[in-house]
C-alpha cells in the first residue's frame, strides 16, 4: 500500500473528506461483524442468503464463492469482510431477460450479473497480481446509493462488460452510486459506454490504483459525475471511441461532467480520444491536478486536457507530449504555478511555470504494479527541483519520500510531476519520452 499524501493548496477540502472516510470504522481496522473467505473460484449463488453461512451448495461442507459471500454480506448487514484467495475468479451468471426485449433485466441482489454491494462491505484480495476477478456478461461490482462505506483492495478486475450488462453501459468494471474506496486495485481490459472501467455517480476515492487498456465512449478509463479523488495512481492506454451514435470519443483517460475531481501524484499517459480530451475531457466540471504527469496522450482537440464550460487547475504538474491537437484546449485552464508544458497551449503564466520546455521524461516500471508505466525526470530535466515545496506532497507516486536533490546543487527541492527523480548519480539517462 502506498503512503498517504500531504495536501497542497488544491486538495485540502477534498482530502479532509477522504481522511474522514479512511478513519471511519470500515476502513480503520476496527473488527468487522463477519468475515467470509471465498475460496472457490467458479460462480454460484448462495443457497440461503442471511443464514450466516457462505455456502453455494446443498452438499455437505462449506462451499463459498465470491457471489455467495457478497449475498451473505448484503443479507446480514453490518461491517463485513469478503476475503479472496489467490487465483482467478469468474463471474459468469448472466442477468435474465424476463421481458424478451433482448436486454438483461436489472437485479440488485447480487444473484446474477454484477455483484451488488448493498451494505458496508470490504472486499479484500491477496494482491493485484495474485487475485484476479474476470467478468464476461456484466461489470464486476455495483455499489448501491445508500452504502456509506465500502472498500475494494488488493485485486485486479478484468474483462468486465458494461455494454451488454445492466444499467445502460455504465462502467465496464465498477458502477458507484454510494461511497467506495479503491486501494491497490488494477482495472484492465474492461469496456463500457460511460467509463470503460469505472462510472462514478457517488463518492469514489482511488489510491494506488491502475486503470489501463479499457475502452469507453464517454471516458475510456473513468466517467465521473460525482466526487472523485485519485491519489498515487496510473490512468494509461485507455481509449474513448465515437460510439454507435457518433457522439462520444470524449476523455481517453477521464471524462468529468458537472462534477468534482482531484488528482494527486497521478500519471495520465498514452490515452486516446477520437474527438476531445486525450487525457482528460472536463465538461462543466471542476478538476484539479497536483504533482501530476500528463504525458503522450492523443486527440485532435486537447490531446492532454480539453475543457468545455469547465475549469481545470494545475499545480506542480507536467503537461507534455500531446499528439494530434495541442496539449490544452478550451478556456479556463488555470495555473497555480510551478507547472511545465512543452507547447504553449495551457496558459501557464504564474510563478515558476515553464512553457515550451521539454520535460525529458524516461519511462520506468511501477514497483507496485509491474504492468503500469510511469515517468521519471531524467538527468537535465527542467522538472527537477522546480516544484513549489509548500504544495508538494511528502511522498511521490511510488511512496518515495520527497524532496530530493535531483540536480546536484546541494539543495533538496520537489520535482514537478508525479515521480520524484532519484539523486543525480542514479537518475537514468535513457531516451526522453
Amino acid at each position: 500500500m502506498r503512503s498517504a499524501v500531504r495536501p497542497g493548496r488544491l486538495g485540502g477540502a477534498l482530502l479532509a473528506l477522504v481522511t474522514t472516510l479512511l478513519l471511519t470504522p470500515a476502513f480503520s481496522g476496527v473488527a468487522l461483524a463477519d468475515t467470509f473467505t471465498a475460496d472457490l473460484l467458479f460462480d454460484a449463488q448462495d443457497t440461503r442468503p442471511g443464514d450466516g453461512r457462505c455456502d453455494a451448495s446443498s452438499e455437505t461442507g462449506r462451499q463459498c464463492t465470491l457471489r455467495a459471500a457478497i449475498q451473505e454480506s448484503n443479507a446480514l448487514g453490518g461491517r463485513d469482510t469478503v476475503a479472496l484467495v489467490g487465483g482467478t475468479y469468474s463471474l459468469t451468471l448472466p442477468s435474465p431477460d424476463n421481458n424478451g426485449d433482448g436486454l438483461p433485466d436489472p437485479e440488485q441482489r447480487a444473484a446474477t450479473g454484477d455483484l451488488d454491494i448493498r451494505d458496508e462491505t470490504t472486499v479484500r484480495g491477496a494482491g493485484l497480481e495474485e487475485t484476479l476477478v474476470g467478468a464476461t456478461n456484466d461489470r464486476h461490482f455495483q455499489v448501491a446509493r445508500l452504502v456509506t462505506r465500502s472498500r475494494i483492495s488488493g485485486l485486479s478486475l478484468t474483462n468486465g462488460n458494461g455494454v451488454t450488462g445492466t444499467n445502460s453501459g455504465r462502467g465496464g468494471g465498477i458502477l458507484v452510486f454510494g461511497t467506495l474506496l479503491l486501494e491497490d486495485v488494477a482495472l484492465r481490459q474492461n469496456q463500457g459506454v460511460f467509463g470503460g472501467a469505472v462510472d462514478n455517480r457517488g463518492t469514489l476515492t482511488m489510491r494506488g490504483t491502475t486503470v489501463g487498456n479499457n475502452v469507453g465512449t464517454f471516458g475510456g478509463g473513468l466517467y465521473n459525475e460525482g466526487r472523485l479523488a485519485i491519489f498515487d495512481s496510473t490512468i494509461a492506454n485507455n481509449a474513448a471511441n465515437r460510439g454507435i451514435n457518433d457522439n462520444g470519443g470524449l476523455g481517453g483517460g477521464l471524462y468529468n461532467t458537472t462534477a468534482f475531481v482531484e488528482l494527486t501524484n497521478t500519471t495520465i499517459a498514452s490515452n486516446t480520444a477520437e474527438i476531445r480530451g486525450g487525457g482528460i475531457a472536463n465538461f462543466s466540471g471542476d478538476a484539479g491536478l497536483l504533482n501530476a504527469t500528463v504525458n503522450q496522450n492523443t486527440s485532435p482537440v486537447g490531446a492532454s486536457i480539453a475543457n468545455t464550460d469547465a475549469r481545470t487547475r494545475l499545480e506542480n504538474t507536467i503537461v507534455a507530449g500531446g499528439v494530434g491537437g495541442g496539449n490544452c484546449a478550451g478556456a479556463r485552464t488555470v495555473s497555480l504555478g510551478n507547472n511545465l508544458g512543452d507547447d504553449g497551449s495551457c496558459n501557464l503564466n504564474k510563478g515558476g511555470d515553464q512553457e515550451g520546455a521539454d520535460p525529458l521524461l524516461s519511462p520506468i516500471p511501477d514497483d507496485d504494479d509491474p504492468l503500469a508505466q510511469i515517468y521519471e525526470p531524467r538527468r537535465g530535466s527542467p522538472a527537477m527541483d522546480a516544484a513549489d515545496g509548500d504544495a508538494c506532497p511528502a511522498f511521490d507516486q511510488r511512496a518515495l519520500r520527497r524532496p530530493k536533490d535531483g540536480n546536484g546543487d546541494g539543495i533538496r527541492r520537489c520535482d514537478v510531476g508525479s515521480v520524484e527523480a532519484r539523486t543525480q548519480g542514479s537518475t537514468p539517462q535513457g531516451p526522453a519520452q
